[in-house]
C-alpha cells in the first residue's frame, strides 16, 4: 500500500509537468525533474501579510512580527519555496555545552537569537511547516523587487556550499520526506545563518553561518532530533557491502574504472542513491540490476553523485549498480614520480566509514611493482599490461594502492611477514635511503608492542611503502609512509610517524570510528600509543616527556600548526571531529584530534593507574575494548562505557571535562612552611567548569635526596592541603605536575 501511494504522489507530481508513461514514472528524465525545483515559476504568488507569527522547530524558532510572507514555486498546486520580507527574529538553543560553545564563537553567545529582514524558506510539497497561510492573503503577480532579492538568496546552496538544494527537495518530495526545510535568514547583505533540518543526515538539524569573511558557509552546528523515533539512524538509506571494481590504471591521462557496488536498503523507502564522489571524475553511464541505464546527477559544481534507481525499494531489499566512469587518479612531479590524487575515495563510497567487501581487478603496465589493499587471487600478464585480482580481508572501511619500482627489503623474524617497499635510490632526494633500517626497527618494534598490549595482529601480513608525500596513511594490511621518513631519524618525530600508522592497523581498521564525532579514537588513540611505543618499547622516557610538551604547546597556542592556522583548545571539543578543520581554524583537527585526545588518554593511564597495584590497567582495558569491539565501527559511547568498567562513578566528571569540554584549567599553585616541619599546599582552579575535579600529582623532594609522590584532589576555585612528612626528614622542594601528567594552563 506505501508503494502505491508513493507511485501515485509521484503522478501527481508531474502531471501537468511530465507525461506519466503508464508504469508509475514520467517521461521526462532525472535532471528535468530536479529542475523543476531549480526553475520553478515565480510568475505569481500567495501574499500573506503577518503579524506576530511564530514557527517552532527543533532547537529553533523562526518569529514573523510584522511583514508580508510570499508562496511561491508552485508544483501540483502546493508551494515549494517561501520569501518574507518585514521584522522577524531567529533563535536557535542547542542542549549540549559542546554546540553551545561552537555558536559563542560564531556568535558570542550560548544561544543565537538576532532580528533580520528577510528569509528565504525551501520545503517538499508535503510540508507542512508552512501550510497554515496556503489559504491566506491574495494571489498575485510577485513584485519585481521580491523577485530580485529570492533570486539572490536562492542562489546561496549552490554558491557558498557547494550543495544542490532542489536535489535534495525532489528527493524528500518522491521519498516522502516531508521534514525536510532549508532557512535561510538574512541580517544584512552580507550576512546569512542557514537553519538547515535534513531527515537523510544522523544529526538531522545543522547551523550554518555566511559572512562576507567566509569563503563558504561554516558549519557552526549539527545536532540529532531527539525527538523522532529511532533519531540516530533515520539518516541511514543503504548499506554497500560489497564492490566489485575494474580498474585500468593510466598514469599520465585518464583511469577507465567499472565499479559494481551491491548494496541492501536500510530505510523504509528509496528511490534515489546517494555516494560521496569526487566531481573531477566523469561518469559515462551507470547500470545494474534494476534496469540497463539508470539516470544520475554528477555535476563539477556540487559534489556527490545521486542515482535514480527508477522504482522504489523497500528495507530489506538488495540491489546492484555499476558505474562506469574515468579520472585522473594521479599528480606528476618532476623527481617524485606520481601521486596519487584520490587515495582512499577513488570510487563512490556510502557514509562515513561503512564496512563492505572489495574485489578488485587491476590492470597496469608491465614491469612494475604493485602493492594492493588485500589478498592477490591472480596475476598474469598479456602483451604490455599486467592483469591483478585482489580480495579485501574480509570488510574494511576503505581500499588503497600503489605502483611503481621499488627496493625491497623483507623483514624476518616477526609474528607476521613485513615487506618494505622503498623508492629507488637513484629516485630519491640526494640522501638516497639513510634512515631505512630506522624504518625497519620502528616498523617491526611497533608491530610487535601493539600486538602484545593491544590484541593480535589483525591481518596476514603488513606491506610498508614509500609515497612522494609529507603524509601517511594506515590501510588494511598497508601503510603508506612519506618518502621522506625514510632517508631522516628525527627522535620523537619520525619514529612516532611510523608507529602513528602502523598503530591504525588496531584503531582505524581492527576497530573503527562510527560517525565524525569518533575520529579520536583512530588518531588519537594511534598518536597515544606511537608515543607509548617510544616510551615502553624503545625505554626513551625523555623522548615521552618531550612529545608530551609539544602536545601541550600545540594544544595550547594559538598561531600557526604546521603551516595551518589554529586557535588551539579555543576551538572546541575533541568531540568535534572533522568539524575541526573549518576555515576559521583548520589547524586545531590536528591540535584537538590528534593531540589533546591523545593527552586525555594520557591522564586516563594515570587515573587508571593511581590506585591499582596492577601498573598495566590501562592496558589491560584497552586490550579488553579492542577484543570486544574488533570488527566494528564503534562510539564514543563504546568506549566511555567500556572506561566505566575501570572507572566506576568518576567516568562521566573525567570525560565530561577532558572530551566534551573545550576548556583546559588555569591551575595556580604555591607553598609554604608552617609549624612542625608541616607544609601548606595553595591550590586555585580557574577558567574551567564549576564541577571540575582532576587528581594532581605532586613530588616531595627531602633533605636526605629521596623523593615521594602524592596525588591530591583539586576542584574548581581554592583547595588547601597541608602535609608533613614521616619522621625528622624537611621537604627541599615542592614539584608540581613534573612530569605534564595533568594538562593545564
Amino acid at each position: 500500500m506505501k508503494t502505491i501511494s508513493l507511485i501515485l504522489w509521484v503522478i501527481l507530481l508531474f502531471s501537468g509537468a511530465c507525461a506519466d508513461d503508464g508504469n508509475g514514472d514520467t517521461t521526462c528524465s532525472f535532471s528535468d525533474r530536479v529542475k523543476l525545483y531549480a526553475d520553478y515559476p515565480t510568475d505569481s504568488c500567495r501574499e500573506v501579510a503577518l503579524n506576530n507569527e511564530t514557527i517552532e522547530l527543533p532547537y529553533a524558532r523562526l518569529i514573523f512580527n510584522t511583514g508580508k510572507l510570499y508562496l511561491t514555486g508552485y508544483i501540483s498546486g502546493r508551494p515549494t519555496v517561501a520569501y518574507f520580507q518585514g521584522d522577524g527574529e531567529f533563535e536557535y538553543y542547542p542542549l549540549a555545552n559542546v554546540e553551545a560553545q561552537q555558536v559563542r564563537r560564531f556568535y558570542f553567545s550560548d544561544s543565537v537569537s538576532f532580528e533580520f529582514d528577510e528569509a528565504y524558506i525551501s520545503f517538499p510539497e508535503q510540508s507542512s511547516a508552512l501550510e497554515k497561510y496556503y489559504t491566506a492573503g491574495v494571489v498575485k503577480k510577485m513584485p519585481s523587487r521580491v523577485r530580485g532579492m529570492s533570486k539572490a538568496l536562492k542562489k546561496i546552496p549552490g554558491s557558498k556550499f557547494k550543495y544542490n538544494l532542489p536535489l535534495d527537495i525532489y528527493r524528500a518530495t518522491v521519498e516522502n520526506r516531508p521534514e525536510f526545510l532549508w532557512i535561510n535568514v538574512r541580517q544584512d547583505r552580507h550576512s546569512s545563518t542557514i537553519y538547515l533540518y535534513n531527515p537523510y543526515d544522523e544529526e538531522q538539524v545543522s547551523l550554518y553561518k555566511y559572512a562576507g569573511n567566509f569563503r563558504q558557509a561554516q558549519l557552526v552546528s549539527s545536532v540529532t532530533d531527539m525527538s523522532i523515533e529511532n533519531a540516530y539512524v533515520s539518516g541511514e538509506t543503504f548499506n554497500a557491502y560489497a564492490y566489485n571494481i575494474n580498474l585500468d590504471i593510466n598514469t599520465t591521462g585518464k583511469s577507465e574504472i567499472a565499479c559494481t557496488i551491491n548494496m541492501t536498503v536500510i530505510s523504509d523507502s528509496m528511490k534515489l542513491a546517494s555516494f560521496g564522489f569526487p566531481d573531477e571524475f566523469k561518469i559515462d553511464s551507470i547500470g545494474g540490476d534494476v534496469a540497463d541505464s539508470l539516470s544520475f546527477i554528477h555535476e563539477k559544481k556540487y559534489s556527490g553523485l545521486t542515482v535514480d534507481l527508477s522504482r522504489f525499494f523497500h528495507k530489506g531489499d538488495t540491489l546492484s549498480i555499476t558505474v562506469w566512469y574515468r579520472g585522473n587518479l594521479f599528480r606528476q612531479y618532476i623527481g617524485y614520480g606520481v601521486i596519487q590524487e584520490f587515495l582512499t575515495r577513488w570510487y563512490p563510497y556510502n557514509g562515513f566509514r561503512q564496512l563492505s567487501e572489495y574485489g578488485i581487478h587491476y590492470r597496469i603496465d608491465e614491469g612494475l611493482t604493485f602493492l594492493a589493499v588485500g589478498t592477490p587471487v591472480s596475476d598474469s600478464t598479456a602483451g604490455s599490461y599486467r592483469y591483478l585480482e585482489y580480495q579485501s580481508p574480509g570488510p574494511v572501511a576503505y581500499v588503497t594502492f600503489n605502483y611503481g619500482k621499488f627496493d625491497t627489503t623483507i623483514v624476518t623474524g616477526n609474528p607476521v611477514p613485513i615487506t618494505i617497499y622503498s623508492l629507488p635510490i637513484d629516485k630519491s632526494a640526494v640522501f638516497g635511503h639513510g634512515a631505512l633500517n630506522d624504518v625497519a626497527i620502528d616498523i617491526e618494534g611497533s608491530l610487535r608492542f601493539f600486538s602484545d598490549y593491544i590484541a593480535p595482529y589483525p591481518f596476514d601480513d603488513l606491506i610498508v611503502d614509500a609515497m612522494a608525500t609529507e603524509h601517511g596513511q594506515g590501510s588494511p594490511g598497508m601503510v603508506h609512509l612519506s618518502e621522506i621518513t625514510f632517508r631522516r631519524d628525527t627522535e620523537g618525530l619520525d619514529d612516532k610517524f611510523r608507529a602513528h600508522e602502523v598503530a591504525h592497523q588496531w584503531w582505524g581498521h581492527l576497530v573503527g570510528p562510527k560517525n565524525y564525532h569518533d575520529l579520536w579514537l583512530s588518531e588519537g588513540l594511534a598518536e597515544y600509543f606511537a608515543a607509548m611505543y617510544i616510551e615502553q618499547y624503545k625505554k626513551d622516557t625523555d623522548t615521552f616527556r618531550d612529545i608530551l610538551k609539544d602536545w601541550r604547546k600545540y594544544i595550547l597556542q594559538r598561531g600557526r600548526l604546521h603551516g595551518k592556522k589554529s586557535d588551539g583548545y579555543r576551538a572546541g571539543s575533541i568531540y568535534l571531529g572533522s568539524r575541526l578543520l573549518g576555515e576559521m581554524s583548520p589547524g586545531d583537527y590536528e591540535a584537538l584530534v590528534y593531540y589533546k585526545a591523545a593527552y586525555m588518554l594520557h591522564m586516563l593511564r594515570m587515573e587508571l593507574n593511581l590506585d591499582n597495584e596492577d601498573n598495566d590497567i590501562f592496558m589491560k582495558f584497552i586490550s579488553r575494548f579492542a577484543r570486544r569491539y574488533s570488527g566494528t565501527l564503534v562510539t564514543t559511547g563504546n568506549f566511555i562505557e567500556a572506561a566505566r568498567e575501570y572507572m566506576g562513578d568518576r567516568t562521566d566528571t573525567f570525560f565530561r571535562q577532558w572530551l566534551f569540554d573545550w576548556r583546559i584549567p588555569r591551575i595556580k599553585k604555591d607553598w609554604k612552611l608552617v609549624d612542625n616541619g608541616a607544609i601548606e599546599l595553595e591550590f586555585k582552579i580557574t577558567d574551567i567548569a564549576p564541577d571540575f575535579e582532576s587528581p594532581y600529582p605532586i613530588q616531595f623532594v627531602y633533605s636526605d635526596g629521596t623523593s615521594e609522590w602524592r596525588f591530591y584532589t583539586l576542584k574548581t576555585g581554592d583547595n588547601r592541603f597541608e602535609y608533613k612528612p614521616a619522621g625528622d626528614l624537611e621537604i627541599e622542594a615542592v614539584r608540581f605536575n613534573p612530569n605534564m601528567d595533568i594538562l593545564e594552563r
